[in-house]
């Protein structure tokens, strides 16, 4: 089905995430995929055999300037802001995030939107000075 939400937040939260799952695995896979939910929301998924989070880290991870202490991160150092940004964008399009993680096996980083952002009628898009109207991404 057609998703009517504002591509480049979604891009955005997308992008995090692939971007954190590639410099956390050294060897293995990146998987992208997105499944249908409840009918009216849609899931992406982003799926790693990095390296993992411990479990005692997982939930601060969305929050700002948070970064896991492992070797990898002190080598690879990034601002801890790419997850807290993702969460706010997708809380924006009526959604959410999530993450499950494994150490030595990988994690996986979910954002779930409606199909339709919440207050937005696709047949009459908001005027420009209200910003960029969500586009039709399929």
């Amino acid at each position: 089905p057609a998703i009517f939400t504002d591509d480049r937040k979604l891009s955005q939260i997308l992008r995090n995430f692939i971007a954190n799952a590639l410099k956390f695995t050294t060897h293995g896979e990146v998987r992208v995929t997105a499944t249908l939910e409840d009918g009216d929301c849609v899931r992406f998924s982003v799926s790693d055999t990095g390296i993992g989070i411990p479990p005692e880290h997982l939930a601060g991870l969305f929050k700002d300037y948070a970064q896991v202490d492992s070797a990898l991160q002190k080598r690879l150092r990034g601002t801890g802001l790419g997850l807290s940004l993702s969460k706010k964008l997708a809380v924006v399009l009526g959604g959410d995030v999530a993450v499950t993680s494994q150490v030595g096996h990988g994690s996986t980083f979910s954002v779930v939107i409606p199909s339709r952002v919440p207050g937005h009628d696709p047949i009459r898009p908001r005027s420009a000075s209200l910003g960029q109207a969500p586009t039709d991404v399929q």
